[in-house]
């Protein structure tokens, strides 16, 4: 393992709720040996029958939080000496508040890690987060596009990280023939609704590929095909990664809102020893050896058609799976690797 830098304090704000990737990276800070003090972030609105009370109760509580939020991290970065102020995204942070961060305690590094992609076809509610970009001594983020659009903001840095995943969460599992019959099966996809993705689902199911599909927003789609099975619930905490060793071919797409290239299913659904078949990119590519380690796809056809070799060779789908979990070991592909060389960024920026 790559040598770590020196034991660091470090103030954690993100949406640290179980299961969550944020929860995981402070716990892996926490056991690489930080001294890390978590902010949670997340927030929860009640619900009402009357939707308008429900915008006007999720508005005033948003706002309520906000302001808590931000005092909060001013108050703790004053009153202690931390190395680190960790921000996971952010929306809610100030540009204020990180420069009064920064004339209380000039030392501090303040770090963003943003899985998301705030100048995406489809992103709002960014303006905090924009506003303060400069006020970052580094950002982390997931795809090439956005490092020169960060600086375009003035980003002081920026640099480009790839998903990981966790051992302790993401792992080979035993699954019953009770449990497969009711969460798995042939072909799975996790995920939520998006059109590209239906598409394609769709006319697998419709050339006779039965595909069992988890995840939010599917509600409309439930009787489109008869192979087609519409969960449209989440597989939340556990269930996640008993989902994924549920069957016997993972399906793994990316979002073209956010224009990903890579997402965490490429290396989990692989982590789990479990079989991929992917979209094709420089980064999926880079990452498994296409027909050997993962199955990978840019058409239609070629979905299609890779689909049907997998689903009725269960040898090819062995070494598959074998190999991507080899290579998922072999070239480090954990999230604790990944915090190690993130903090080491950090320390020399």
């Amino acid at each position: 393992m790559r040598s770590q830098p020196k034991k660091l304090k470090i103030y954690y704000v993100g949406p640290v709720v179980h299961g969550s990737l944020s929860a995981q990276r402070a716990m892996i800070m926490k056991r690489l040996g930080h001294s890390v003090t978590i902010q949670n972030i997340a927030i929860r609105v009640g619900q009402n029958k009357n939707q308008l009370k429900n915008r006007l109760l999720a508005k005033l509580k948003l706002a309520q939080h906000r302001k808590k939020l931000n005092a909060q991290i001013i108050s703790a970065i004053k009153n202690d000496n931390f190395n680190i102020l960790w921000v996971d995204k952010g929306l809610d942070i100030l540009p204020s508040t990180l420069h009064e961060v920064r004339l209380n305690n000039p030392n501090v590094k303040i770090v963003n890690f943003n899985p998301d992609n705030p100048f995406g076809s489809k992103a709002t509610g960014w303006k905090n987060h924009i506003n303060s970009i400069p006020y970052f001594n580094i950002v982390f983020v997931p795809r090439d596009r956005n490092i020169a659009e960060y600086k375009e903001h003035n980003a002081q840095h920026v640099s480009r990280f790839y998903w990981g995943y966790t051992p302790e969460i993401h792992m080979p599992l035993y699954i019953s023939s009770e449990l497969k019959n009711r969460i798995g099966g042939s072909v799975g996809f996790i995920g939520s609704y998006e059109k590209q993705r239906f598409d394609y689902l769709l006319y697998a199911a419709q050339n006779g590929i039965r595909i069992r599909v988890w995840g939010g927003g599917w509600s409309k789609y439930r009787l489109k095909s008869k192979n087609l099975i519409i969960e449209n619930r989440e597989l939340w905490g556990g269930y996640f990664t008993k989902g994924i060793n549920s069957f016997d071919v993972n399906l793994c797409f990316l979002n073209k809102a956010n224009f990903d290239t890579f997402n965490t299913r490429c290396v989990v659904i692989p982590a789990c020893r479990s079989v991929m078949l992917c979209e094709r990119t420089k980064d999926t590519t880079k990452y498994f050896k296409d027909n050997s380690e993962a199955m990978l796809f840019d058409s239609k056809d070629e979905f299609l058609s890779k689909l049907q070799y997998l689903t009725q060779n269960h040898a090819a789908r062995d070494n598959m799976k074998n190999n991507a979990y080899n290579r998922c070991q072999k070239d480090k592909y954990s999230n604790y690797h990944l915090i190690i060389n993130l903090l080491n960024q950090v320390n020399k920026n």
